[in-house]
């Protein structure tokens, strides 16, 4: 139970961290500020997913905890996120719309994907802290992309 307190507190620090960026982001000049808002929810999600990935894979949790821990952290991200789309498709979807250039798609796809690999390299930090005995199994295999029936995949 202790590698789910971690895991949830790891989320909550992703979050907080999240929320933290998105209040500075208001203080950006003009329209700018949407693309540091893109940024922090799209690194939010990275984070709590990669996080969640690790723990449905190494814990065999019962079916009622697993449900609410995905409906509270889905929760969490639709009341936090405000007007990010935190996917490519949507900024994509903008662009046909008429809503925004392509430059601007283009700028937020980008902070997208700079958001996931800023993620990818937080969740490993974590992890290689070994706060927990997932986290330290999961150092163990080099931070590897693992299958729960125990196929490697890389």
């Amino acid at each position: 139970m202790t590698d789910l307190y971690v895991s949830m507190a790891v989320c909550g620090a992703a979050v907080l961290l999240s929320e933290a960026l998105r209040r500075t982001a208001r203080l950006l000049p003009g329209a700018y500020w949407v693309y540091l808002l893109e940024a922090a929810s799209t690194f939010q999600l990275c984070c709590c997913t990669h996080e969640l990935k690790l723990l449905g894979e190494t814990l065999k949790l019962e079916v009622s905890v697993a449900l609410t821990i995905t409906y509270t952290v889905t929760m969490i991200h639709l009341l936090t996120f405000r007007e990010a789309k935190c996917n490519p498709i949507g900024a994509l979807e903008s662009v046909c719309r008429g809503r925004s250039s392509v430059k601007a798609a283009g700028i937020l796809i980008g902070c997208q994907f700079a958001a996931g690999f800023a993620a990818q390299f937080f969740a490993v930090s974590v992890w290689s802290l070994g706060l927990s005995e997932v986290h330290m199994k999961h150092q163990r295999f080099g931070f590897r992309c693992f299958d729960p029936s125990r196929w490697d995949f890389n």
